[in-house]
């Protein structure tokens, strides 16, 4: 049964047939927020964008995970770089944007590094003491151990994950295949056609619960159970990810929907036309917003490429509200903990998983 108000909550629990859902304050509690931000986002692997951005050396790009600036950049070996946007002197944020340097130089004291992190120069003011008459010797700053903070970063077909974490478990061991399957589905060469960002009013779990099931497709996504053959529809749950997929009703292959904990999703298209990745990403507590990238071949988008994008639109539309309205439910106060179905069994692994990174 429902807990409704004040009822006392209950663990999710390991049997699907009794699971209980996390606790509504899950969803609203700024110390469980937080606590989310250190334990699960700075802690796994983040999605960022696509390699075709990073094509030439001294390209980079910045973002922000777990509230922390870094940035990805392409060294003249070929291999990604990536660390934590803030310099080694004082912690000044320095690039923005994206774009293409030979050197990192902070905008604050001009300390310049190299593309390995190393500290390349510093100004006269720091080597000699031009202001301070009780310092006669040059002052030498050695660059290891005044260089940037690394922070390990991999491509996995066109895509590019960071993780926060000092000494990260690599991609291929935390999801068993999936960088295999990528490539298999021939996904290496796509380029990012578009992103946008649409801003949600809800917790970043309620968004991934709702990817999570397709209970909630009949009643919501009318063109999409048209399209995909529902009786064989089939959601396989592994040990950091779930894999959702089911033949397309014309028999023109099938649609696959990767979800890779703790908060990107690949939607694979059947028919060759692209694909769609998407990072959940936790602005506060009740506010979300979904960095959405859309991929194909380079060139001119085709007539295949636009339809799936206005279809991708049309799903994402209409979840929007329905992610909107729960997250208006759970934070009412009148609701206190649900229960979960058969047919919500990654749904069930995911509030697991959070459960125990809260609780750790």
């Amino acid at each position: 049964m429902a807990r409704w108000t004040d009822d006392p909550t209950e663990p999710v629990g390991s049997d699907i047939e009794a699971a209980r859902t996390l606790p509504a304050s899950a969803y609203t509690d700024p110390a469980t927020f937080e606590t989310e931000q250190s334990r699960i986002f700075a802690d796994s692997w983040q999605y960022l964008g696509d390699a075709s951005a990073l094509r030439e050396p001294g390209d980079y790009t910045t973002h922000e995970i777990a509230g922390r600036p870094l940035f990805v950049m392409r060294h003249e070996d070929g291999d990604l770089r990536a660390f934590y946007n803030v310099c080694a002197h004082r912690g000044s944020k320095m690039l923005e944007g994206d774009g293409n340097t030979t050197r990192v130089r902070c905008p604050y004291h001009h300390w310049t590094y190299e593309p390995d992190g190393t500290l390349a120069s510093t100004p006269k003011a720091f080597t000699h003491g031009v202001r301070n008459q009780e310092v006669d010797e040059v002052c030498e700053y050695d660059p290891e151990e005044n260089a940037l903070e690394s922070i390990a970063v991999t491509e996995i077909g066109p895509f590019v994950f960071c993780n926060l974490g000092a000494d990260p478990t690599p991609f291929d061991e935390v999801y068993d295949g999936v960088a295999d399957e990528i490539a298999g589905h021939g996904l290496a060469d796509l380029e990012r056609f578009e992103r946008i960002e649409p801003e949600l009013d809800c917790n970043w779990k309620v968004m991934v619960s709702n990817y999570l099931e397709c209970d909630h497709c009949h009643a919501n996504h009318p063109t999409f159970v048209q399209n995909v053959d529902m009786d064989e529809y089939e959601i396989e749950v592994h040990d950091r990810h779930s894999v959702q997929h089911g033949p397309l009703v014309d028999g023109d292959g099938e649609s696959r929907f990767y979800y890779l904990w703790p908060n990107f999703m690949l939607n694979i298209y059947g028919g060759g036309v692209g694909c769609s990745a998407y990072r959940v990403h936790p602005v506060d507590r009740e506010t979300t917003v979904v960095v959405a990238d859309y991929y194909a071949e380079g060139g001119e988008p085709t007539d295949a490429y636009e339809e799936m994008f206005a279809t991708s639109q049309r799903l994402q539309q209409e979840d929007f509200e329905l992610v909107e309205r729960q997250q208006q439910g759970v934070a009412s106060g009148a609701f206190a903990q649900g229960r979960l179905g058969p047919n919500e069994h990654a749904v069930h692994h995911f509030h697991q998983m959070v459960a125990a990174a809260i609780d750790a």
